[in-house]
C-alpha cells in the first residue's frame, strides 16, 4: 500500500509539471507579440517618416520637369537612403508605388512593409506586415492668403514706406498669373484703430437704425399780438387789443421799449379779457416805464420748448437724440457732443426739454432726427476722464463682437460684428479699407500702395478679420470670386501672414475704445466709461490665432522692429504655427526680405494627407 501510495504522488508531481509546460507557450506567445506589435508600430513611424520625405523630394523633381520614370528612381532611392538612417535591420518594403492625379497635380505614394518577429515565431507569426501611404501636390497648389498689415500711427514715415514694398514683393511672389487648376488668392487686412469694412460694414454688423425726417418744428401757437401798453403793478397788466389768450395760457413777451425787464421771459396769462391781461405773479412796480412796442406769442409748450413732427419717429419719453440739417431754425440742430433729450412723446411728434424756441427762428424745411443707443447713427456715452457726455458718429469699421460667439468665425448673420462709434481724434478714416480674396495682382497691389499710417492699435482684430476672409462662414458677404473655400478642402491651403510691430494697445465695449485700454488709444476724453468686453487686445489676439489654427489655417508672424514689451514677442511667437514661423525684422531690407522669404515657403509644397 505504501508503494502505490507513492507512486501515485509522483504522478501528481508529473501531472503539474505537464500543465506548466503547456501554459508558459502561450503566455510567451502573448508576451512576445506584445513586444512585437510595439517594434512594427516604431518601425511604422520611421516608415512614414520616410515617405512624407520621398513625397516631397518626389514633388520638388515634378516642379523642375523631371520626367516621371526619372521621378520614380530618384524617389524609390531617396525613400532607401532615409530608411537606412534608422535601425531597419529586421525590416523589408516592397517597392514604392505611385498614383498621379493630372487634374489636380497630386501625387501618391505607398509602400507595403514587414517587419520580422521575435517571440511571435513560437506561434509561427514570423513578421508582420503593414501599408503606409503619403500624398502632396505639386505646382503651387490652392492657395487662400490673408496678408495681415499693421498702420498704425507707429508705422509712419519710412516704416510704411518699407512695408509697402515689402508687401508689394509679396503678391508677385504668392499671386500666379495662372490660375489654373489651382488658385492663388490674397486678401489685405490694414488694422489700426479698427477695421475699415467700407461697403461690406452693414453685411457685418448689421444695419443701422435711420434718421427720422422732420416735417415741422415750432413753440408758437397762432399769430402774434402786438402791445400797447404794460403797467407798473403788482401784478402787471399787459393791454393788447383783442389779443384772444385765455387764463392759464403761457406767453412769450419781447421787443418791448421802455420796460425791458419783460424782455425774453414766459409768463402765465391771468384775470384776461378782450384787450388786457395780468401776468401772474409778476411784480413790475420796480420796472422801467413802459414806452412803446413789444409783441407777445403764445406758447404750444409750458416753457416755450420746441415741439418736433417727425412721422412714426418711434422714440420715447427722456431718449436722446440728435438733430442735424434743419433750416429756419437751425438754433435746435445739435453741435458736437450735444444731444437733446425728448419728452411729451406722441407718435409723430416730441419735445425738446430745455430748448427755448424763440431763441432759434422759424423753421423753414429739412432736418433729420437721430436716436444715440447702439446701433444708431450716433452713440451718446459717459466718457471715462469725467463721465462728462460724449457723442460718436459711427463709421464704416468694425470692432470685436461680443457674447457667446465673440471668438469664433459663426457667420455674421448668426452673431453680428461690434458697431464702430470713433472720436473725430482717432478716425475710422485713418484705415485703408480692407479687400477680400482676390487673384487680381494689380488691384492688391494698388491696395498696398495706398496704405497710409495713422490711429491706434487694436491689432486683435487684424488677427480676427484675417482669419474672417479665409473663413467659409462669411463668405456671403463678399463678391463669389472673394469667397474662401471650405476648410478641410484637399489641395486647398490657408495662411495667415501677421505683421506688427507688437504695440496692441486699444480693445471696446461698445463699440468705443474702451476706458481700461492702454497708452497709445487716444485721450480719456473720448474712451468710454465701461472696460472691454471681451479683455486686452493682446489676449483676444492670442484666442483668435489659437482658434485659427484649429480650424487648420498655417499662421506666419512677422515681428518688425517690436516694442520693448514681452506680451508683444509673447504674441509674436505663440501666434505662429511653430517657431519656424516666426519672423523678425529690423529695418526696410530685412522686412523685404522676409517677406519674401514666406511668400517662396508658401508656394513650396506641402503634405496633403
Amino acid at each position: 500500500m505504501k508503494m502505490g501510495r507513492k507512486g501515485f504522488a509522483g504522478n501528481e508531481s508529473g501531472n503539474v509539471a505537464m500543465i506548466a509546460a503547456l501554459t508558459i507557450i502561450p503566455i510567451m506567445a502573448i508576451a512576445g507579440f506584445a513586444i512585437d506589435f510595439q517594434m512594427t508600430t516604431t518601425q511604422k513611424a520611421r516608415v512614414q517618416y520616410a515617405v512624407d520625405s520621398a513625397v516631397l523630394a518626389a514633388t520638388k523633381s515634378l516642379e523642375s520637369g523631371k520626367a516621371e520614370h526619372l521621378v520614380f528612381a530618384e524617389t524609390e532611392t531617396y525613400f532607401r537612403a532615409v530608411l537606412s538612417a534608422h535601425n531597419t535591420k529586421y525590416l523589408t518594403c516592397q517597392d514604392l508605388r505611385f498614383t498621379f492625379n493630372d487634374v489636380m497635380h497630386e501625387i501618391g505614394v505607398s509602400v507595403r512593409c514587414a517587419n520580422e518577429t521575435t517571440l511571435s515565431k513560437i506561434v509561427g507569426r514570423n513578421e508582420l506586415e503593414f501599408d503606409v501611404n503619403s500624398s502632396g501636390v505639386y505646382g503651387s497648389g490652392s492657395l487662400e492668403v490673408a496678408l495681415i498689415l499693421d498702420t498704425t500711427g507707429s508705422m509712419a514715415g519710412s516704416r510704411i514706406t518699407a512695408l509697402r514694398q515689402a508687401a508689394a514683393d509679396f503678391i508677385d511672389i504668392v499671386i500666379k498669373d495662372d490660375q489654373e487648376p489651382f488658385y492663388s488668392k490674397a486678401s489685405i487686412i490694414p488694422y489700426s484703430v479698427a477695421i475699415n469694412l467700407g461697403d461690406y460694414a452693414e453685411a457685418a454688423r448689421g444695419s443701422i437704425t435711420p434718421g427720422r425726417a422732420i416735417s415741422n418744428a415750432t413753440w408758437q401757437l397762432g399769430a402774434q399780438k402786438s402791445i400797447s401798453g404794460i403797467t407798473r403793478a403788482n401784478p402787471a397788466v399787459v393791454t393788447s387789443n383783442n389779443h384772444g389768450f385765455s387764463n392759464g395760457d403761457r406767453v412769450w413777451i419781447s421787443n418791448v421799449s421802455g420796460m425791458t425787464q419783460v424782455n425774453n421771459k414766459v409768463f402765465t396769462v391771468a384775470s384776461a379779457s378782450a384787450n388786457t391781461f395780468r401776468l401772474q405773479s409778476t411784480n413790475s412796480t420796480n420796472y422801467s416805464n413802459y414806452s412803446s412796442g413789444g409783441i407777445i406769442r403764445k406758447c404750444l409748450n409750458t416753457n416755450c420748448e420746441v415741439t418736433v413732427t417727425a412721422n412714426n419717429h418711434q422714440f420715447g419719453d427722456n431718449d436722446y437724440v440728435v438733430i442735424r440739417n434743419v433750416n429756419g431754425m437751425t438754433g435746435i440742430n445739435t453741435g458736437n457732443n450735444a444731444t437733446w433729450r425728448v419728452s411729451d412723446v406722441t407718435q409723430h411728434t416730441f419735445m425738446l426739454q430745455s430748448s427755448v424756441g424763440p431763441n432759434y427762428g422759424a423753421y423753414t424745411n429739412g432736418g433729420t432726427a437721430y436716436c444715440t443707443t447702439l446701433g444708431c447713427e450716433f452713440y451718446r456715452f459717459l466718457n471715462k476722464s469725467s463721465n462728462a457726455q460724449r457723442v460718436h458718429q459711427i463709421s464704416t469699421c468694425v470692432t470685436e463682437r461680443t457674447g457667446a460667439h465673440a471668438l469664433t468665425d459663426v457667420a455674421p448673420s448668426t452673431a453680428p460684428i461690434g458697431y464702430n462709434y470713433p472720436s473725430t481724434s482717432n478716425p475710422c478714416t485713418a484705415v485703408v479699407e480692407m479687400m477680400p480674396l482676390t487673384s487680381n495682382k494689380a488691384a492688391l497691389k494698388a491696395k498696398i500702395q495706398s496704405l497710409a499710417a495713422g490711429g491706434s492699435t487694436a491689432g486683435h482684430l487684424g488677427a480676427a478679420w484675417g482669419w474672417y476672409s479665409l473663413s467659409p462662414n462669411f463668405g456671403y458677404m463678399f463678391p463669389t470670386q472673394s469667397r474662401p473655400g471650405a476648410y478641410g478642402k484637399v489641395s486647398l491651403f490657408k495662411i495667415a501672414v501677421l505683421m506688427t510691430d507688437g504695440e496692441y494697445n486699444s480693445a471696446y465695449c461698445n463699440g468705443v475704445i474702451a476706458g481700461d485700454s492702454t497708452s497709445g488709444s487716444g485721450s480719456t476724453n473720448d474712451q468710454i466709461n465701461c472696460n472691454a468686453q471681451n479683455g486686452h487686445a493682446f489676449n483676444q489676439a492670442l484666442q483668435y490665432c489659437a482658434a485659427m489654427k484649429q480650424q487648420g489655417i498655417t499662421i506666419y508672424t512677422i515681428g518688425f522692429e517690436v516694442v520693448n514689451d514681452v506680451r508683444a514677442t509673447q504674441l509674436v511667437n505663440e501666434c505662429a504655427t511653430s517657431a519656424s514661423h516666426v519672423y523678425m525684422a529690423s529695418g526696410a531690407a530685412q522686412l523685404r526680405q522676409v517677406f519674401q522669404q514666406i511668400a517662396l515657403a508658401i508656394n513650396e509644397v506641402r503634405l496633403t494627407r
